[in-house]
């Protein structure tokens, strides 16, 4: 066990490592610094014959304390055709020492770690795609809003209910009034989405705020059963509008305050150009009668 080193050593040679599944694993070290040591000390997974290096993790030497505090060092998810029996090696690259904590079988203590990777969904060869089941829908409705002032009070909301986010929106309205909510949420059907244009039907238990996650851009438009109504920056990153209660439809439309402007400047200059033509021409057909 990395946490309750009773012993330590200056070379504790290697040791088998078992990847119990896939997923990133995490290997906690019992560590000390002895003197003026520094450098990096560097944990590296073999394969299981010792002859191929597989990865490693590093270190510095000058974040380890005299007490002996695990450390965790951390390894991407490896092919499941690599096996799952590993040897790990741990090493000081640099100068004086650092001691690691002695397990009961008198090699280096450690702790091994995983996080589970998603569901595998698809595999063909080497490419495996996963499917990460906590996923909120496209488009849904919820009947609480939190108002942040700023990014920063945004995401602390964010990670204070972070279990609650199918029920509650954290909004920054950057000014806007903030309607009041007395749903509990409602149905939401994702009808169309085009590249510049989505469309959903929203059945709202009361009135409340419907979710689209798609990214905020200050480019795109919405209206509420054909009403405009303002879009407000959701949990950060996505685009909510508020809802009353009922039936209704909700168009999301990308018109970029510059892509209206080139319209108009374009549309005025081809104008002008047209206008140019036809006086020239006019002036033309004048001389030649004359």
């Amino acid at each position: 066990d990395a946490a309750t080193a009773a012993a330590w050593l200056e070379d504790g040679g290697d040791r088998p490592f078992i990847m119990s599944g896939g997923g990133l694993q995490r290997v906690d070290l019992p560590l000390r610094r002895l003197g003026a040591a520094t450098g990096e000390v560097v944990v590296r997974v073999f394969s299981a014959d010792g002859g191929q290096e597989l990865a490693n993790g590093r270190l510095a030497v000058a974040e380890l304390g005299e007490t002996g505090e695990a450390h965790p060092f951390f390894f991407s998810p490896f092919p499941s055709e690599w096996g799952r029996d590993f040897l790990l090696r741990v090493t000081l690259e640099g100068e004086g020492e650092v001691e690691m904590g002695r397990a009961a079988d008198g090699g280096f203590a450690f702790t091994a770690l995983r996080l589970p990777r998603p569901t595998l969904a698809h595999e063909a060869g080497k490419t495996r795609i996963y499917r990460y089941d906590g996923y909120l829908p496209r488009a849904y409705a919820v009947g609480e809003a939190f108002a942040a002032p700023h990014e920063d009070e945004a995401l602390h909301l964010l990670q204070q209910n972070a279990a609650r986010l199918d029920e509650v929106v954290i909004l920054e309205p950057d000014g806007l009034p903030l309607p009041a909510a007395d749903g509990s949420g409602g149905v939401v059907t994702l009808e169309d989405h085009g590249l510049n244009e989505v469309r959903l039907t929203a059945v709202m238990d009361g009135a409340g705020w419907v979710v689209l996650s798609d990214s905020f851009d200050a480019g795109w438009v919405a209206t509420v059963s054909g009403v405009e109504t303002p879009i407000y920056r959701a949990n950060s990153l996505v685009r909510a509008v508020p809802v009353p209660d009922g039936e209704h439809e909700i168009v999301f439309r990308y018109r970029p305050t510059d892509f209206v402007v080139g319209g108009a400047v374009s549309g005025s200059m081809a104008l002008f150009m047209f206008l140019g033509v036809a006086l020239t021409m006019m002036g033309y057909v004048f001389k030649r009668d004359f």
